[in-house]
C-alpha cells in the first residue's frame, strides 16, 4: 500500500485538504495527516476542527511514498510557519530525492523561487520561476 503524509495548519482550506484526503484513501492510499502547529487539533478557515494523526516534528517522511503540501493564507506567513518547523529543508531534500510531492493552491506557490505577494519572499526553489500579483495583467472589468 502507499503511503502519504499531508501537512494541516490552522486557517486551511477544509475541502482542499479532506477532499484530497478523502479521495487518496478511497484509492487505497494510507494517508497521516501532519499538523505543523505543534499540536494535534487545527481550526480551518471555516471554524471546523480536524484531529490530525500527528504533529509534523514526530513524522517520518522517509516513510512517505508522497508528500502533500496545500497552502494556507500569505505567502510570507505560509514560508515562515514551514521554516520555523524545519519542514521546508526536508520537503526540498525529499523532492530533490524524487520522492513525489504534491503543492495545493498555496502549497504550489511555495514550491517556486520567490513570491511578491505583499513583499519579496523566498520560497522552496524547487520550481524555477516567480509567483507574481495578478495586479495590472488583468483587465479591471474581470473579477478573479
Amino acid at each position: 500500500m502507499s503511503k502519504a503524509i499531508i501537512f494541516f495548519a490552522d486557517g486551511l482550506e477544509e475541502c482542499e485538504a479532506l477532499i484530497t484526503v478523502d479521495l487518496l484513501r478511497r484509492a487505497g492510499v494510507e494517508v497521516t495527516i501532519a499538523s505543523v502547529m505543534g499540536r494535534a487539533e487545527i481550526v480551518g478557515a471555516h471554524k471546523i476542527r480536524i484531529l490530525c494523526d500527528a504533529v509534523a516534528e514526530s513524522v517520518d517522511l522517509s516513510a512517505a511514498d508522497a508528500v502533500i503540501l496545500p497552502g494556507v493564507g500569505a505567502f510570507r506567513d505560509a514560508a515562515e510557519k514551514l521554516r520555523q518547523s524545519g519542514l521546508d529543508q526536508v520537503v526540498v531534500v525529499n523532492a530533490k530525492a524524487g520522492k513525489p510531492l504534491l503543492g495545493i493552491c498555496l502549497g504550489m506557490q511555495m514550491l517556486f523561487d520567490k513570491s511578491y505577494e505583499y513583499g519579496e519572499y523566498a520560497g522552496l526553489g524547487l520550481i524555477p520561476g516567480d509567483i507574481m500579483p495578478l495586479e495590472g495583467y488583468v483587465p479591471a472589468h474581470l473579477k478573479i
